[in-house]
C-alpha cells in the first residue's frame, strides 16, 4: 500500500508542478518550456522557427518601448509574418550581421562590420539569435541580454566597451589584418 501511494504521491506532485510552472507563465504558452529543459529562456536550445516564435511577443516589445523611450534607436531583428510598424513599433534598420555573406571584399564587409556595430540598443528574435547561418549569433555568444520582450525577443543595450569586446572576441579590432573564419568557440 506505501509504495502505491507514494507512486499516487509522485504523479499528483509532477501534475501539479506542470499546471503551477504552465500558469506561472501566462500568457507565454508558445515559447513555454519546463524547467527541466531550461524554462522559457533555455527552449530555443532544444526547438525553434514556428515552434518558438511566430513574433507573438511583438505586442510586448510595443510596451516595453513605450516604458522605455529612451531607448532610441532600437536597431531590431524580427521573426514575423507582419510588418511590426503595423502594431506602432518605432524600429531602425537591423544590426549587422556576422559573419558576413560571401562577397568579393571581404574586406569591405568587414570595415562595414566594424563601423555598423555602434553603441545602443538592439532587440533581436530568438530565431534571429540561434539561426542556422549564426548572422546574430555573437550577440549571444558575446553579449548578455538587458531586458527580455516576453521570451521570444531579447533586448540588448550596447556601450561603446561592448562593441570593442564584440569586434575583439571576433577578431575584428582594426589593428587585426583579417578576420577569422568563424565565430570563435568561448
Amino acid at each position: 500500500m506505501t509504495r502505491r501511494f507514494a507512486l499516487q504521491a509522485f504523479v499528483v506532485g509532477c501534475l501539479a508542478w506542470s499546471i503551477g510552472s504552465t500558469l506561472y507563465y501566462t500568457p507565454h504558452w508558445l515559447s513555454y518550456f519546463n524547467e527541466l529543459a531550461g524554462g522559457p529562456l533555455g527552449g530555443p536550445e532544444h526547438l525553434l522557427d514556428s515552434n518558438i516564435d511566430w513574433g507573438q511577443d511583438l505586442l510586448f516589445l510595443k510596451k516595453w518601448q513605450e516604458r522605455h523611450p529612451e531607448a532610441q534607436p532600437l536597431r531590431a531583428a524580427l521573426y514575423s509574418s507582419y510588418d511590426p510598424a503595423i502594431l506602432g513599433l518605432k524600429l531602425a534598420e537591423a544590426p549587422p550581421s556576422w559573419p558576413p555573406p560571401a562577397q568579393p571584399d571581404t574586406a569591405l564587409r568587414r570595415e562595414m562590420f566594424v563601423n555598423d556595430l555602434t553603441p545602443g540598443w538592439y532587440a533581436l528574435s530568438v530565431n534571429r539569435l540561434w539561426s542556422r547561418g549564426g548572422e546574430y549569433a555573437y550577440f549571444r555568444e558575446h553579449l548578455k541580454p538587458a531586458a527580455y520582450a516576453g521570451y521570444s525577443i531579447y533586448i540588448y543595450h550596447l556601450s561603446e566597451a561592448d562593441c570593442r569586446e564584440v569586434r575583439r572576441r571576433l577578431g575584428l579590432d582594426r589593428n587585426t589584418s583579417s578576420p577569422p573564419t568563424s565565430t570563435p568557440a568561448e
